[in-house]
């Protein structure tokens, strides 16, 4: 077994055998298992595992990156068991981190350079990021001969005379939790803190007797009284450090300084008037005001029209009893007429 990871509930292996195997921890602690079996071997690899990262967050969206010394770097997807995309780079990945928030993998190269790949690119036309790859595709990285998409840690040649192409191999890339700097170690024992946005180096620790095989990161948490003037432990390293003071002559200062002529400042700020805001609200009220008068008039109607309707109403209800009559009789008759049928037909 070369590498172990953790994965929420899942133990991520790689081994010198080119494979990659994933297990369940309940399963390995379950005291009614005797003999587990691995939830998914991955047997892509054709050569020794170097390194595995897995992406932060829920197991549905899990994924499994794998580097080994064939030179490629493999994604796998935790919950369907497939392989999603291949990096084949042109040297041998030794070591492999990602972005916190797995936007792009760091491969620590055998020449002593960490690849940047991303995992997402700009679509030319939409502007939209797009996820690189996925669906078993292969994607294969040109050598970057300028650097544009490379970090280098490699010391000076005078500092590197003896120093072999082996010794330059990255053994161990990890980056911290804002996403902005990497720490690498290498098989000569150099170990370097790197900006990623500039890929300068900012600092290069202690150098160890043999290859650095685990860099791992503390959240150190600060004691405010301890950045106190009034501490006496000498051991604080201090965060702020202390300036020098510069001492100027002053007809050195005189010479930079710069004499102009200013009108007079005028306000531009508009002032408000309140006799304007009053008149402007009053000609608004206008707009709304009701100035009509309302009256209300009865309207009684005359007797010679109040006998007109009494008369048609009258009429109307003559009608409809001579209506309902006709209706009575028409009913009667087709009762009649529906009593010979069914005697006919009973017949």
């Amino acid at each position: 077994m070369t590498v172990i990871k953790q994965c929420n509930n899942y133990i991520v292996t790689g081994g010198a055998d080119s494979r990659v195997t994933v297990w369940k921890i309940t399963d390995l602690i379950s005291d009614y298992i005797v003999r587990s079996q691995p939830y998914a071997v991955f047997s892509n690899h054709t050569l020794p595992v170097t390194d595995i990262v897995v992406s932060a967050g829920l197991d549905d969206d899990a994924i499994i990156c794998s580097s080994s010394e064939d030179s490629t770097i493999r994604c796998y997807s935790l919950v369907s068991k497939q392989l999603l995309t291949t990096f084949v780079l042109p040297q041998k990945v030794t070591s492999l981190a990602s972005d916190p928030s797995f936007r792009a993998l760091y491969a620590g190269l055998q020449n002593g350079t960490i690849r940047v790949i991303n995992l997402y690119n700009a679509d030319p036309s939409s502007h939209v990021l797009e996820a690189v790859g996925g669906l078993g595709k292969v994607i294969t990285l040109k050598p970057d001969l300028n650097n544009d998409e490379s970090i280098a840690c490699i010391q000076s040649e005078s500092a590197d005379k003896n120093k072999s192409k082996e010794g330059n191999a990255i053994t161990k890339t990890i980056v911290n939790i804002d996403g902005t700097t990497i720490i690498c170690g290498d098989m000569s024992g150099y170990v370097f803190i790197v900006d990623i946005r500039t890929k300068q180096i900012q600092r290069k620790l202690k150098t160890l007797s043999g290859p650095v095989s685990q860099i791992l990161l503390f959240n150190a948490i600060c004691d405010d009284k301890k950045l106190t003037r009034d501490v006496k432990d000498k051991r604080i390293i201090r965060d702020i450090p202390i300036l020098k003071r510069v001492v100027v002559n002053s007809e050195i200062i005189g010479k930079h300084e710069i004499t102009k002529r200013l009108g007079h400042l005028e306000s531009t700020a508009e002032r408000f008037d309140v006799d304007e805001f009053i008149n402007t609200v009053q000609s608004q009220q206008k707009c709304f005001e009701n100035t009509g008068k309302s009256e209300i008039i009865s309207i009684s109607g005359s007797n010679a029209s109040t006998a007109t309707k009494l008369g048609e109403t009258a009429e109307l209800k003559k009608q409809l009893e001579q209506m309902g009559a006709s209706f009575s009789t028409l009913k009667s008759k087709y009762e009649e007429l529906y009593k010979e049928y069914a005697t006919i037909a009973n017949k």
